[in-house]
């Protein structure tokens, strides 16, 4: 699935659109995201899957998610 837990997305539409982000939990339609982002529920429309994925710890906040996503993007 392109939406699991822990995918690396861009945001491309709202007020966060070009931002990078992780999604925490997915309902099918609906993620949880966070990251560079508000941890917010967003479409699955408003999100460009990237190529990146990253194991998101249990708990973790947008600073973790945000070295995590730096980590893997910077590689």
């Amino acid at each position: 699935m392109m939406f699991d837990i822990g995918r690396v997305c861009m945001k491309i539409a709202g007020r966060d659109a070009g931002n990078l982000c992780v999604v925490v939990e997915n309902n099918g339609q609906f993620v949880i995201v966070d990251g560079y982002t508000r941890r917010r529920k967003v479409s699955i429309k408003h999100l460009e899957p990237l190529n990146y994925a990253v194991k998101v710890p249990s708990g973790a906040d947008a600073k973790a998610l945000q070295k995590l996503v730096d980590e893997v993007t910077t590689n």
